[in-house]
């Protein structure tokens, strides 16, 4: 993944302060000095800047330049994740970010007590079963949710009813009378799929639609013949079916091609997070994709900054996801 300029510069200066190149007490170049030098605007060396001082590492005073006041011992934050989506996440050039897998994190009580060497933890998309858990020890270890809401946590998320409700709503609109069927994730009692199961009820509603939920099987054959027995294979009328989870997408796709129904036409789907290239099906789903990438960097920066100024109400961030229309 790009890593942007900002980033870039900020790893920069950070490894120059830690060498001792800007040693603590002495002056930074100005931002004018730093633009001229990266060959940057002075917004993108102000974002570089703010980094750093999120850690601690400089101070700017107004009138009399930016100081450094740390000789680069980085804050060390955890960043526990599913393992499927750890290499797909940010690191960070204002602090230590140390990936760790939930088995790694929480597997065991000595496990537990070694995250005490971590002035921080971002959780990320942990099951619902964990989340007491991790508020618990949010009261001794500061910390943050990332795509997950909890009462008086930090949390930076996309899930939550009213973002699946607005895109399954603006999609339904576009295939009027058309029967809605949500196709629901047997795993999602271990995940918050239940906001978008929630987010598809309510729009079904406000429209005053007819649907049916469908519960599917973990096994992809078994898929392939659960939606055989409950849809249509001579729909009477287009039919609207949205996916909680991608994973239903290659069985719904095989069963439209063995119906030689038209997308768009007989079958409007949406699913969710859905970044399987083009030429893997031969067509792009539509479908509501989540940045991991910016909320964990939002989450992060919000951590920090709280870290630096402790006793502060919580962070509470929505960050709406992105309905991508696609070919279906």
């Amino acid at each position: 993944m790009k890593i942007e300029i900002y980033r870039q510069i900020a790893r920069t200066l950070v490894n120059e302060i830690e060498s001792g190149i800007y040693p603590v007490g002495a002056d930074m170049p100005s931002r004018l000095e730093l633009s001229r030098r990266f060959g940057v605007t002075r917004a993108t060396v102000n974002r570089a800047m703010e980094q750093l001082e999120l850690n601690g590492l400089i101070s700017a005073r107004r009138g009399a330049g930016t100081v450094v006041v740390n000789s680069g011992m980085r804050r060390r934050i955890a960043l526990v994740a599913p393992e499927w989506l750890i290499q797909q996440l940010p690191g960070s050039d204002a602090c230590r970010v140390l990936p760790v897998g939930y088995a790694e994190a929480l597997g065991s009580r000595s496990s537990i007590a070694a995250l005490a060497r971590f002035d921080g933890i971002l959780w990320s998309h942990p099951e619902d079963s964990l989340i007491p858990r991790i508020a618990e020890i949010m009261e001794s270890i500061p910390g943050a949710l990332i795509n997950r809401v909890a009462d008086g946590c930090n949390y930076v998320t996309s899930e939550l009813k009213e973002s699946f409700e607005q895109a399954v709503r603006s999609r339904l609109e576009q295939a009027p009378g058309a029967t809605a069927y949500l196709l629901k994730n047997r795993d999602g009692s271990k995940f918050v799929h239940h906001s978008r199961d929630e987010g598809f009820v309510a729009a079904c509603r406000t429209l005053r639609r007819f649907y049916e939920v469908i519960e599917m099987p973990a096994d992809f054959a078994d898929k392939r013949r659960k939606l055989d027995a409950v849809l249509p294979a001579v729909p009477a009328g287009p039919l609207y079916i949205f996916a909680d989870d991608w994973s239903e997408t290659g069985a719904l796709i095989q069963w439209v091609w063995q119906h030689k129904l038209q997308w768009r036409r007989d079958v409007f789907y949406l699913d969710t997070d859905n970044i399987i290239h083009r030429h893997v099906w031969g067509l792009e789903t539509a479908s509501i994709i989540q940045d991991f990438y910016g909320m964990t960097q939002t989450a992060l920066e919000l951590l920090l900054k709280s870290l630096r100024n402790p006793g502060g109400k919580p962070f509470q961030v929505l960050v709406k996801p992105v309905l991508r229309q696609g070919d279906t």
